[in-house]
Parts: structure tokens; sequence; C-alpha cells
């Protein structure tokens, strides 16, 4: 049902991504569409923070699912999997609506686990009920530490408009 992309970041790529779809307490309320963003969820593999090309020794990849409605909610999974045990891994997702022709976050969750393969999914659900038909998407910054340093990678998925 869901159809993957698998997506090669190069260093200079990835520090161009996460300007534009920054999450945290001073990330932008708005951040523009990249144009890769389709209708489907969005996979790729760590790499490292310092510049260099390469990915996770421990084989570790980023996920974001799309968008759905959940009751009066829309919601939204991100996830970050390893293929061997690292200090912590994690992720932090964000849900964005689409207002006029910008991204707006509109909530945020976070997940991580010490020494471990997996992060619990991160899946914030945001009451848009009164809303109307509204367009969502989710976006998430994967991260884990291992014995050779930290590697993240940052992932969109899929839009999908809906009503609450």
């Amino acid at each position: 049902m869901f159809q993957k992309m698998k997506i090669a970041l190069l260093p200079s790529a990835l520090v161009a991504v996460t300007a534009l779809v920054s999450v945290g307490a001073a990330a932008s309320p708005t951040s523009p569409e990249p144009d890769h963003v389709a209708d489907v969820s969005a996979e790729t593999t760590l790499g490292p923070e310092d510049g260099r090309r390469g990915v996770s020794p421990a084989g570790c990849a980023g996920q974001t699912d799309y968008a759905h409605k959940s009751g009066n909610s829309a919601s939204v999974h991100g996830r970050t999997k390893c293929s061997t045990f690292v200090g912590r891994v994690g992720v932090t997702t964000t849900i964005q609506k689409k207002d006029w022709s910008a991204w707006r976050s509109v909530l945020v969750d976070v997940s991580y686990r010490s020494n471990s393969k997996t992060s619990q999914d991160a899946h914030p659900h945001w009451n848009c009920s009164g809303q109307g038909a509204k367009t969502y998407r989710g976006v998430s910054t994967h991260y884990s530490v291992e014995g050779s340093g930290t590697y993240y990678a940052n992932t969109v998925g899929g839009a999908r408009g809906f009503t609450c």
C-alpha cells in the first residue's frame, strides 16, 4: 500500500533540506514545499553530521508515512530503524498544514531510545475538527548516535487532503 522512495542525501543536500524543514523551538512556522514531495511515504538512509559523505554504519534509516485522518485529528507517523543496536536512536516528527501557498507546522512529537535498534514512532495527532478541507503532510528529522559519530537525515511524507 505504501510506496517508498529511497533518497541518497549528500551532506550539502542535507543542510539545504534541514533549512527548509527545520523543526523545534527555533523553527519557522512556515516552510516552502520541496519539489520532491509526492503522495507516498518517504524513506532515506542516515548520513554523518560532519560533512563527510557516507551512511550510518549501523544501517540506520528514517521513514515518514502519509498524513492521514484519525478520528477528528490529522496524524502522521515517523520512525528511525537500524540494523544493529546503537547508543541512541530518535526521530522528531512535525505535522504541517498547507495554508494558501506555505506549509505551517501545527504540532511536533519526539521519540527516542537508548541502546536500541529502533525509535518508537513519533506521531503527532492534531485536532483538525472545524478546519474544513485541508492538506497535511509529515516532516521528520532522524538521528542515530553510534560509536563512529552522529548521523542525521530528513524525510517528508506524502501530502494528503481531507476534511476532519
